[in-house]
């Protein structure tokens, strides 16, 4: 019955992003955590309490606008600005910025998603993705894991 929203944080520990100067809502300074896109999770009470700022597209829409941010971002103010709640971080959600290789694959069955990083991430000299042991499909056929 309590509201929640998780997620993997897409600010750095102990850094949260600041509000951006001229945004209408909040203070000047104020600071807020966001989940990065990808995956996140806002159970029910939640969204009862953003309704008026995320309920459908056109307010969403209007958010965006608003604080000049993408969606994931917009959602993290709306949550920690305007409701004044905190974002419950979780390691079990992998964005495509993250370093993929190193989920190990003994662990993906626990993992609740990583995010597809499009193809065109490389760290090093190598695509960002989870290693697959004994997959049915080479990199080439199936560039998204």
């Amino acid at each position: 019955n309590q509201p929640v929203y998780f997620g993997r944080s897409g600010t750095f520990p102990g850094a949260p992003r600041a509000i951006i100067k001229g945004v209408p809502v909040g203070t000047p300074g104020d600071c807020f955590d966001f989940a990065v896109g990808g995956l996140y999770c806002l159970n029910r009470p939640l969204l009862d309490m953003a309704r008026r700022w995320l309920g459908d597209r056109r307010a969403f829409g209007r958010m965006c606008n608003i604080t000049k941010e993408p969606e994931d971002v917009t959602v993290g103010f709306v949550v920690g600005i305007t409701l004044g709640l905190d974002l419950n971080h979780t390691l079990l959600i992998h964005s495509h910025g993250d370093d993929l290789r190193s989920v190990q694959s003994d662990t993906l069955r626990f993992q609740i998603g990583i995010s597809y990083g499009f193809g065109s991430i490389v760290w090093g000299n190598r695509p960002n993705v989870v290693s697959v042991p004994h997959s049915l499909f080479s990199l080439a056929e199936d560039p998204s894991r």
